[in-house]
């Protein structure tokens, strides 16, 4: 990802999220499902991590959403902004 050009959008997916009953004990759908259980956790994890926002932090990446990279917006930079994020990119 470090090695692309300016201006080329990366596009990475995370599944975050709570695991209930049904989730934890029959999955999604698919022959992998019950994988998708505990990665949900992982996820979470990793995405609280304070390597993660290091790194980020470090190689100044700038955390979009989908609406920023369609239309060109600063949506959720500004939301960063103001909640005074350290991973607002105007703080790096």
């Amino acid at each position: 990802m470090l090695e692309l050009p300016d201006d080329v959008i990366f596009e990475q997916s995370w599944h975050p999220g709570y695991v209930d009953y049904t989730v934890y004990k029959q999955g999604d759908n698919g022959p992998r499902a019950k994988y998708f259980t505990t990665v949900r956790a992982e996820d979470v994890a990793a995405l609280t991590s304070d390597t993660l926002k290091n790194w980020v932090r470090e190689h100044k990446i700038e955390l979009i959403n989908f609406r920023d990279a369609l239309y060109g917006t600063q949506e959720y930079q500004n939301h960063l902004r103001s909640i005074d994020s350290d991973l607002y990119l105007g703080n790096l």
